[in-house]
């Protein structure tokens, strides 16, 4: 075999291996992933401050991820591209309500798995918490939060309390940075009227 026609094999050869590895699948990219900011800042707790129990909210199916929702008619779900929570949907929720009660001096919260011994039980059942594109598609949507929420005493389980919160905030763009903002913003106000309703249920005479 002369050189030309090796040389000419070679290319061959080349350009077919530079065609297989042509089809391979590019790599993913990562996803930004979004945490949500504490409300505010901590207080000290008054002598005596009640211990409350934050269990893991109950959430509907297509919540259950770390996928950040939204929604063209307040109906049917979809996520975001390339973004996510940093955490699944109810743990996220989970611990922005007990970071909430960092807030409150006669209420300090707790999560289950401490181990400590609860006064009260608070239990949340998620109804919402997505971006509705209520003035259209490629549009700045509304972050919506809808919670039911329950205060019970721990050793006999009395109902102190129950209420249903709803907060929204429009997000200022059509932007994924922006949902998260105005998801963060609607959370907070969801979490500052729940501290303050279940202060208010325990301070009741008689509770």
């Amino acid at each position: 075999m002369n050189y030309a026609l090796k040389s000419v094999l070679i290319a061959m050869v080349a350009m077919n291996m530079t065609g297989c590895l042509s089809i391979l699948p590019e790599p993913a990219s990562a996803p930004t992933i979004y945490r949500l900011k504490p409300a505010g800042n901590s207080v000290v707790k008054r002598e005596g401050a009640k211990i409350l129990r934050v269990d893991v909210p109950s959430v509907p199916a297509s919540l259950r991820g770390p996928d950040i929702a939204v929604s063209p008619d307040g109906r049917i779900i979809a996520y975001t591209d390339g973004a996510k929570w940093d955490a699944p949907i109810p743990s996220l929720i989970q611990r922005a309500v007990i970071e909430g009660f960092d807030q409150s001096e006669t209420l300090r919260a707790v999560s289950a798995n401490t181990g400590v011994e609860s006064d009260y039980l608070l239990s949340i059942s998620v109804r919402s918490y997505e971006a509705v594109f209520i003035n259209g598609k490629k549009t700045a949507p509304q972050a919506r939060v809808v919670l039911d929420v329950a205060l019970v005493k721990a050793g006999g389980r009395q109902l102190v309390g129950s209420k249903l919160i709803r907060t929204d905030d429009m997000a200022s763009a059509y932007r994924v940075e922006r949902i998260v903002v105005a998801q963060e913003n609607a959370t907070r106000e969801a979490i500052n009227e729940i501290v303050q309703w279940a202060e208010a249920q325990v301070n009741r005479p008689g509770t």
